[in-house]
């Protein structure tokens, strides 16, 4: 008598899937067996990284029969379902921000540019905001050092990335100083009494050590006699002939003095005030025709180029004229 077996291997923790179909296997191929009909075509068996197709086949050794199923594409079954592909993780956003220059003086400018990589969108804040395109440039201008920040989000997540503009301060502007009034012509002897105020109109100290006044062609030294070489912002000094005779006529004088050596023109001529390395800081021109030729009154300058007679008022601001 023959013997057949039906054999189909298993194992543990395996998913295992039958397709059915119009295919039959026969389990006996014996004649004197009868026909087993197999209710599917073949088996699937999902292995932990890959699936198997087993197919039925019928194999016939030593008069026994018996039907196995095997490893391969069976002939009337359909193909092994496709393994569904992990989705492609998506990659990160990248993004390059740069500051040029990444330090300036104030009221200079600097170019941010930018350009990110899969990203949608960016987003700026700290020194700057609204929205910005995935790529671009934009000039600014800060008045004090000032960090930038951009932010990009993609699919992959989001970057983040800063920069920081280092504004140097301007440095501090020079005081103007000018030549605010003169007395070139004392009611009296001239000798030793005539002298010239000047004033700081700027909005920092002015250090007059080493400065020189400039008459007749010849450049004449300061020496301190009273208060500070700094004048300050507002600050009045006088440069007289002789520090004696002026605070002879001009007793309660508290100011800044500086004496020197001059004697000025009773007709007019041109004055100067230079700093310590020579250069004219202040220049102007009087003639007798604009008065105080002699009368006790001094010129005062009332705006750049204009110049009036009026009592003398050294070392503080000429009243308002009338």
């Amino acid at each position: 008598m023959n013997k057949s077996r039906y054999l189909i291997l298993s194992t543990f923790f395996i998913l295992i899937t039958v397709s059915f179909g119009p295919t039959t296997a026969t389990a006996f191929s014996a004649p004197t067996l009868p026909e087993r009909q197999f209710p599917f075509s073949s088996i699937f068996l999902h292995l932990p990284f890959h699936t198997v197709q087993l197919c039925p086949k019928t194999i016939t050794a030593a008069g026994i029969s018996v039907s196995v199923f095997l490893p391969g594409l069976c002939d009337d079954a359909p193909p092994p379902p496709e393994e569904p592909e992990d989705p492609a993780e998506p990659e990160d956003p990248t993004l390059e921000f740069s500051a040029d220059p990444d330090a300036l003086e104030e009221g200079d400018s600097s170019t941010l540019a930018w350009e990110a990589e899969n990203a949608d969108t960016c987003a700026a804040s700290d020194g700057w905001d609204g929205d910005k395109p995935t790529s671009g440039s934009e000039s600014v201008s800060p008045t004090e050092t000032t960090t930038y920040t951009l932010t990009c989000e993609g699919e992959g997540g989001e970057v983040m990335q800063s920069v920081i503009v280092t504004v140097i301060p301007a440095p501090e502007p020079e005081g103007t100083v000018v030549i605010n009034e003169i007395m070139y012509d004392p009611a009296g002897s001239d000798s030793g009494r005539e002298w010239i105020e000047i004033k700081n109109e700027g909005d920092s100290p002015v250090d007059l050590s080493g400065w020189r006044f400039f008459e007749d062609n010849t450049n004449h030294n300061l020496t301190l006699k009273m208060g500070n070489a700094v004048l300050p912002p507002d600050g009045y000094a006088i440069i007289a002939d002789n520090d004696v005779f002026f605070l002879t006529d001009w007793p309660d004088f508290d100011g800044i003095l500086f004496d020197s050596a001059f004697s000025l023109s009773n007709t007019g001529e041109t004055l100067a005030i230079k700093d310590g390395e020579g250069a004219i800081i202040d220049e102007v021109t009087y003639t007798s025709s604009q008065g105080a030729a002699g009368d006790g009154n001094s010129l005062h300058r009332v705006n750049s180029d204009e110049w009036i007679a009026a009592t003398p008022t050294p070392g503080e601001q000429m009243p308002s004229p009338l």
